[in-house]
């Protein structure tokens, strides 16, 4: 089980983060259809990629189900179900990541239509993909996932007057959120640590990161 997790997470890497943040801009539609078109080749080693990712999570939910079916084959079918289910949605959306190809790929029978009006489809592909890849993180699941606080320095807490189990404001460029906050001393000062995904405040960590930056500048206040 442990290699299907390492698969998963190299496979995803490699597809999201090393080929799809690359060449797809959502707010350019034009420039993704340019990068898309010039390097063929890897959207579509991507598209694969994604594929067998989705086998391997496919199989995980197996042995899952296999472990958890002698301590309760109730449970064991109720996270089996859910997980199908949300391997199914991700399966469908990969349809849309690649659908772009076929539409900007020069088909005779597409000729009728400008670039403009190619590229605009494309890229509503993309976001649809998008969109159906994050339906494992659904707002009916959010209960069973307990807040995390923000951990801070004592000595910055001190000197912004908040109390252990206070609040602070942590902001950005584009936005802010105000979120509870717990002492750890074994933080460097000016440096902050929480969960990456799971509840921070309103919020979580990702609402603050504008991936159209490399760095985030992030600022901590009183709210």
């Amino acid at each position: 089980m442990g290699v299907l997790y390492l698969l998963t997470i190299l496979m995803g890497i490699f597809a999201q983060g090393f080929v799809s943040e690359r060449l797809v801009n959502f707010g350019d539609a034009a420039a993704t259809a340019t990068k898309i078109l010039a390097h063929r080749s890897l959207f579509e080693w991507s598209f694969t990629v994604y594929m067998i990712e989705m086998a391997c999570q496919i199989m995980t939910t197996a042995l899952f189900y296999f472990l958890l079916k002698p301590v309760s084959r109730s449970i064991a079918l109720v996270a089996a179900f859910l997980s199908l289910s949300g391997c199914i949605i991700k399966a469908f959306s990969r349809v849309f990541y690649i659908a772009p190809l076929f539409v900007l790929g020069g088909a005779q029978y597409l000729s009728v239509f400008s670039p403009q009006q190619l590229q605009a489809p494309a890229l509503l592909f993309l976001k649809v993909n998008d969109r159906g890849a994050a339906m494992a993180a659904v707002d009916t699941l959010s209960g069973l996932v307990e807040p995390a606080p923000l951990r801070v320095n004592p000595h910055d807490l001190d000197d912004l007057g908040v109390p252990d189990g206070g609040s602070v404001r942590l902001r950005s460029a584009t936005t802010s959120v105000v979120v509870p906050v717990h002492p750890d001393e074994s933080l460097p000062r000016r440096v902050v640590a929480t969960e990456f995904n799971v509840p921070l405040g309103d919020g979580t960590v990702a609402d603050l990161i504008d991936r159209a930056f490399p760095v985030v500048d992030l600022r901590m206040e009183t709210p």
